[in-house]
């Protein structure tokens, strides 16, 4: 026979100590006594048990309330008989003495051994109440009621326990609900939990991921009403908003939809007609980034290529570096003749025109 060992000997787990127990709770002096003298053969060491058939035996004789009778013997000679008198009056004055001891001065050493155990239960239940030895404690603070029931404080330790074991199937049901991905019945779970004992264990930084994850899936739902009503920008927006709480979310569909959406910017921005010519550099940022996304894309490579080559040739336009202007336009218009509605071919030409006049101009009548 096995058991733990708390600091009081084994036994106390043994279903004899919670017969005995319950035997001195209802007052079955005999019963409890007869159960803890089998517990003290089989656990001799045991601390528990030797206090438990103590008290057993302490309760049980001050009920009894078993008095000493003195015997009477009468001899018919004088002397004897004398002698017999003082023998008597001493054994009178004993027997008084013996009564006195029994009646007044034994209850009161019995009182004090009983306030003892007493204290020694309710010490013992508070220490393994504060260690979380639960089931130990009630045993201590039920034997503390067996010597004195009603005891506030071992009511209270009972009180306490149960708390405690309510505390821990709400967290246990809590934990599980999350797992099981209940979000709600989780948080209002937790929420309950909270309102008994504020920062239990990780409850905080459950209910915290609980939050985050309900603000990234609204957050989602959000960029796929954009998506899906053709609101280019605000779904970039509410999707880019997503990566940055959590790039792990669903992220193989958030990605195409960006790279997607960025195509669909950049090309908005080339296409137009007439373009804007101030806001090609957006449209530039939008295929870079789409590039980002899918470095192997040909089509987002490309068309990153063109407006690069563009902007590049119309900085040396502007800058009157025909030359260069002439050598990037001429490979966006080989390659896409109409680019940019047009522009490209007319920025082309007139590259060509002053090229050709700065020639001339400096008195060079061969271009080769």
């Amino acid at each position: 026979m096995t058991d733990f060992d708390d600091g009081l000997g084994p036994g106390r787990k043994d279903p004899l100590y919670r017969k005995g127990a319950s035997a001195l709770q209802k007052g079955d002096w005999d019963e409890a006594i007869q159960a803890f003298e089998q517990l003290k053969d089989l656990y001799p060491d045991s601390l528990a048990v030797t206090r438990a058939l103590e008290t057993a035996r302490l309760r049980a004789s001050v009920d009894s309330g078993q008095r000493i009778r003195g015997k009477r013997t009468t001899v018919q000679f004088g002397t004897i008989l004398l002698r017999l008198v003082l023998v008597g009056v001493i054994g009178f004055l004993v027997y008084t003495g013996g009564r006195l001891i029994v009646e007044r001065v034994r209850p009161l050493i019995q009182s004090a051994q009983a306030a003892q155990q007493l204290d020694q239960f309710l010490t013992d239940g508070e220490a393994l109440l504060k260690g979380s030895n639960w089931d130990a404690a009630e045993e201590s603070f039920n034997a503390a009621l067996a010597i004195e029931p009603g005891n506030e404080q071992a009511l209270a330790g009972l009180e306490r326990i149960a708390q405690e074991r309510q505390i821990v199937a709400l967290y246990e049901k809590a934990v599980a609900l999350d797992a099981a991905g209940e979000d709600e019945a989780a948080m209002a779970t937790y929420s309950e939990l909270a309102a008994l004992r504020p920062r239990y264990r990780d409850i905080v930084a459950r209910m915290a991921e609980i939050e985050r994850a309900r603000s990234v899936e609204e957050q989602f739902a959000a960029a796929d009403e954009a998506y899906k009503a053709g609101d280019k920008r605000a779904a970039v927006a509410a999707y880019e908003a997503l990566r940055t709480q959590n790039v792990a979310y669903e992220r193989a569909l958030v990605e195409s939809r960006l790279f997607e959406l960025y195509m669909a910017l950049g090309n908005d921005i080339v296409q137009q007609t007439p373009p804007e010519l101030e806001t090609l550099p957006e449209a530039l940022n939008c295929f870079s980034k789409a590039l980002a996304l899918q470095p192997r894309s040909q089509d987002a490579g490309l068309e990153r290529q063109l407006l690069k080559l563009y902007l590049e040739g119309q900085s040396a336009y502007y800058a009157e570096n025909w030359a260069e202007a002439t050598a990037a336009f001429r490979v966006v218009y080989d390659t896409r003749s109409g680019y940019l509605d047009g522009t490209v071919l007319r920025l082309l030409y007139e590259s060509y025109v002053r090229s050709g006049d700065a020639y001339r101009d400096a008195g060079d009548n061969y271009l080769g």
